[in-house]
């Protein structure tokens, strides 16, 4: 269970979700995507799946329907599946307990689960992280976006979780030029860096069209979304 998660919101931790979520199930693993940004869900979106959701993880916690008609399967990519959460509205009753019991299910059933969380230092990321195995913090090249998610990081040290890696997403040649660098992103994150991955307005096209961009034939991202997954999950 992989935790995508980061400091500040548009920083593309649902870009990446579904990247790897995709490259994750063409090696052949049976791969959900957990969508926890409970309100204001995108995943479905970007998977192309948004005309599919029925129901969500709302009505699977009240008791509506069983997880299993709350899941999608996608049509376009073997072995992976949507676990979408609720639109524009909260989910009553949900907390750790429920969120155990849920994960410890879907873990007998998907070799990875990736949980798309919501930007927060809060209680609810305490929920989550409990359960994790792996948090991937994504950050982008802006001093600000560095702060947060680093102190994301803090907070997922302080609740345990030790397996923790970052990605620093929406590089451009002139970002390079200019602080904060590389470098000192690396020194403030002090976790390992899992990958750069270079800004390209194909990606925003691909996620309007729900098709994520590995699954355009683009050999930079396969090539480099293959080595972030395979770093993390080694």
């Amino acid at each position: 269970m992989i935790l995508v998660t980061s400091g500040k919101g548009g920083s593309g931790t649902t870009t990446i979700t579904a990247n790897l979520g995709v490259v994750l199930a063409n090696s052949g693993a049976r791969v959900l995507i957990c969508d926890m940004n409970i309100g204001l869900r995108n995943d479905d979106i970007y998977l192309g799946m948004e005309n599919r959701v029925l129901f969500d993880l709302g009505d699977y916690i009240g008791d509506v329907c069983s997880l299993e008609k709350t899941i999608i399967e996608s049509d376009s990519c073997d072995g992976l599946f949507l676990l979408p959460c609720p639109q524009c509205k909260s989910v009553a009753g949900l907390n750790s307990q429920k969120l155990a019991m849920l994960f410890s299910v879907l873990k007998n059933s998907y070799d990875y689960i990736l949980v798309d969380c919501p930007v927060t230092i809060g209680r609810f990321l305490e929920y989550i992280a409990e359960d994790a195995d792996t948090a991937l913090l994504v950050t982008t090249l802006d001093y600000l976006s560095v702060r947060n998610t680093d102190a994301v990081n803090r907070r997922l040290d302080e609740i345990g979780l030790e397996d923790r890696y970052f990605v620093i997403n929406k590089v451009t040649e002139n970002a390079l030029k200019r602080e904060p660098s590389l470098e000192s992103i690396s020194q403030t994150m002090d976790i390992p860096l899992a990958g750069i991955l270079s800004y390209d307005e194909d990606i925003d096209f691909a996620n309007n069209d729900g098709t994520p961009i590995v699954q355009l034939g683009s050999s930079y991202y396969i090539k480099t979304f293959i080595e972030i997954a395979t770093r993390i999950v080694a």
